[in-house]
């Protein structure tokens, strides 16, 4: 599939005169401006301040005001995964006029996007291919409009949806805090969003978090390691940050053809293993947890239908969620699956709190004798919000299903949606067909 974007990519660099590498995220910018939506109440009066900027008096100052900065979602949405460690998305915005955002290793795909203001709004442009994404600038922070937005490959974003100014400020918050562990491998370098490090005789395992900005100084160099597969030719250099009292983070220095020094730099932060901890599937149990076990409600599907019933009188309440998976051995294991083992047995926490009009789920995590909601740096815990708790009754599609009926709980924000049509979004590869919805509660009856 890499091999295949790459080429692709080839052609449509062809195709446009972008004399641009792998990792040429910018292009000239578009001559021709594109006509945007109306400005939100809090910019209406023009006024060119650094927090809200509108009118084209202010155009100036709002690019002064962007040019050079990162802006990172802070919503649950924001995250590479289900997984509260992972990337978290992120736009840059460089003072030359092109952008970047964080796109996962394992696409191939790198846009080359410019950036402008319209209106007192931002305007990100991946010309070629040509996806169109727009912001309010609100507060100093961007604030995202998803109808009239085509959207970002392998991540949807509601409208309205916060990116912060300066990753520092929301970077992974309270719980990122870790005893560094090697991991038991004799593998180095890339393997799908995981980096391989050899620090002092042992692995440790890292992701990529951000691009490296001023703050970060090369250290010790660590390690190098190249990647040549006959499309893409790369060059890697690890080092240590200079003055860091540890190796949580390290300084990545990347290098390719016909790509200018440092501009494509990033920093890796380490990621120990995710996996539940012994004694985690029992406490949660014994706490009222509503328990899943690789789709099997093993605990507190009681405590489910009472909470339903609340939903359905309109009596606020909550119910606390845990879905339990364990590592299902690939029939051809790969060095990727030996890597994917380290975070298994996974434990997911959710909280789901109806208040008598709207739906909050909440991610929670277990903390000693505590459970906890993420807590962005500078933030409130990342919640989302919806309107509606549908009920879908469904039965098994093929006769060779493992299940023969399952009742589905899904949140929503429009009622007049079927599940094929939720399920429709989530396997179409087209932008604008991913429906948003959180499946929260699924009884299967097992074969």
């Amino acid at each position: 599939m890499r091999r295949v974007m790459a080429l692709f990519m080839v052609i449509c660099m062809a195709v446009l005169l972008c004399s641009c590498s792998k990792f040429s995220i910018g292009r000239k910018a578009a001559a021709a401006d594109k006509e945007a939506g109306k400005v939100t109440d809090s910019t209406e009066n023009g006024n060119a301040d650094e927090g809200n900027i509108a009118g084209e008096d202010a155009r100036a100052a709002a690019e002064k005001w962007l040019s050079g900065t990162k802006y990172v979602c802070v919503s649950e949405r924001g995250l590479a995964s289900n997984d509260p460690f992972e990337n978290r998305f992120y736009i840059n915005l460089c003072e030359d006029g092109t952008a970047s955002y964080y796109q996962p290793l394992y696409s191939s795909y790198r846009p080359f996007s410019t950036w402008r203001t319209e209106d007192g709004r931002l305007v990100l442009d991946d010309g070629c291919m040509d996806i169109v994404n727009y912001f309010d600038i609100v507060d100093g922070n961007l604030v995202y409009r998803a109808e009239e937005s085509h959207g970002f490959m392998f991540y949807h974003f509601e409208d309205g949806e916060v990116f912060m100014k300066d990753v520092a400020s929301v970077a992974l918050g309270t719980v990122h805090d870790e005893i560094m562990e090697p991991f038991e491998t004799e593998l180095t370098g890339i393997y799908g969003s995981n980096f391989l490090i050899p620090i002092d005789g042992k692995i440790y395992r890292y992701i990529q978090f951000g691009d490296a900005g001023e703050e970060y100084e090369k250290g010790e160099l660590l390690y190098t390691f190249d990647i040549n597969d006959g499309v893409i030719k790369e060059k890697y250099k690890v080092y240590r940050i200079a003055g860091a009292e540890d190796d949580t983070t390290l300084y990545v220095e990347c290098s390719a053809e016909n790509v200018e020094p440092g501009r494509y730099d990033f920093i890796l932060r380490y990621r120990g293993s995710r996996a539940a901890k012994d004694g985690d599937l029992e406490r949660v149990k014994a706490d009222g947890f509503v328990v899943m076990e690789d789709l099997h409600v093993t605990s507190g599907a009681e405590i489910w239908d009472e909470f339903y019933k609340k939903v359905e009188q309109g009596t606020p309440g909550s119910v606390r969620i845990a879905n339990y998976y364990v590592y299902d051995e690939p029939q051809y294991p790969t060095e990727e699956s030996e890597i994917e083992k380290i975070d298994y047995p996974m434990l997911y926490l959710k909280e789901l709190i109806y208040d008598g009009k709207q739906f909050i789920t909440r991610p929670l995590h277990l903390s000693g004798n505590d459970y906890i909601s993420y807590c962005i740096e500078g933030d409130e815990s990342p919640e989302q919000t919806w309107k509606y708790l549908m009920y879908y009754s469904l039965e098994a599609p093929r006769t060779t299903s493992k299940w023969t009926t399952c009742e589905r709980y899904v949140l929503v924000n429009d009622d007049t949606l079927t599940w094929d049509k939720i399920e429709w979004g989530m396997f179409s590869s087209r932008f604008g067909d991913y429906i948003a919805h959180d499946s929260i509660y699924a009884e299967y009856e097992w074969k």
